[in-house]
């Protein structure tokens, strides 16, 4: 899997992903007020201030997962429902040679922020 830079088309899919995915991990742990404030505008306006620092998998307008960085931070990662839990994961660690090919979880998580550390993306 190729990782590539965030582009227009891939705005709206991303800003799905990144509501629907924040809403099923946070939205039973968090305040009620900010459950609110977290509407799906609210997560399109920040991935537009923000797409300059955004990676992601898969083709134009149909991506897969995301990264979002700050600075040296990984501020956001977002894979999408239709592929967690696939063979994504296990095929990229195959053709590194091995169930990790000896590369630490942070190396492969910095391979799909684009980082140039060893690894591919991998979910």
């Amino acid at each position: 899997m190729i990782v590539r830079a965030a582009e227009e088309v891939d705005v709206e899919p991303l800003t799905a992903m990144w509501f629907d995915g924040w809403h099923e991990a946070h939205a039973s742990i968090v305040p009620e007020s900010l459950v609110r404030l977290r509407t799906r505008e609210s997560f399109r306006q920040r991935l537009r201030f923000e797409l300059d620092s955004v990676r992601l998998i898969g083709a134009p307008g149909a991506p897969l997962g995301f990264t979002m960085i700050r600075g040296e931070e990984l501020y956001q990662f977002y894979v999408g429902v239709s592929v967690r839990g696939t063979a994504h994961r296990r095929d990229a660690d195959e053709r590194r040679g091995g169930t990790n090919g000896g590369v630490r979880r942070e190396h492969r998580v910095a391979g799909v922020c684009g980082r140039q550390h060893a690894g591919s993306a991998v979910l």
